[in-house]
C-alpha cells in the first residue's frame, strides 16, 4: 500500500516546494502532464497487516486446516453472526487476519475448557 501524493505547481506552487524537499530520486517521478508524484514507503502497521491478512480462501483453509468449501460456509453471512467467526468479504473475495482467527479459536477453547 502506498500513499500518493500528486501537486501541480500551477495551481499549489507551496505544495510542490514542500513535496521536493521531502521527495528523493529513488520515490519520486515527472509525470508528462507536469505533476510530481512521490510514493510514500509503507508503515511498520501497513508492513504488519499485509503480513497477517490471509487473502482468499486457499489461504483461511490452510490455517484452520479446513477444506475450501467449509470455509465459504463459515464465511456466510448467516453464520458468521452465528459463530462470530472473523472472516470478511471484500467484493466476492473471503479475508482474515491470522491474529484475530487466532484470538476466536482461543475463545472457543476456553468456553469448552469452562463448561
Amino acid at each position: 500500500m502506498t500513499d500518493r501524493v500528486a501537486t501541480d505547481a500551477s495551481k499549489h506552487p507551496e505544495g510542490l516546494a514542500a513535496l521536493r524537499a521531502v521527495a528523493s530520486p529513488e520515490t519520486a517521478t515527472n509525470e508528462p502532464d507536469g505533476a510530481r508524484i512521490a510514493y510514500a514507503a509503507p508503515t511498520e502497521s501497513q508492513v504488519a497487516i499485509k503480513d497477517d491478512l490471509m487473502n482468499g480462501v486457499p489461504e483461511i483453509a490452510e490455517f484452520f486446516g479446513w477444506p475450501e468449501r467449509r470455509v465459504y460456509y463459515e464465511a456466510e453471512p448467516e453464520r458468521v453472526a452465528v459463530t462470530g467467526i472473523p472472516l470478511f468479504r471484500i467484493g466476492s473475495r473471503i479475508h482474515g487476519f491470522r491474529t484475530s482467527c487466532a484470538a476466536w479459536l482461543r475463545s472457543l477453547e476456553q468456553k469448552a475448557v469452562a463448561g
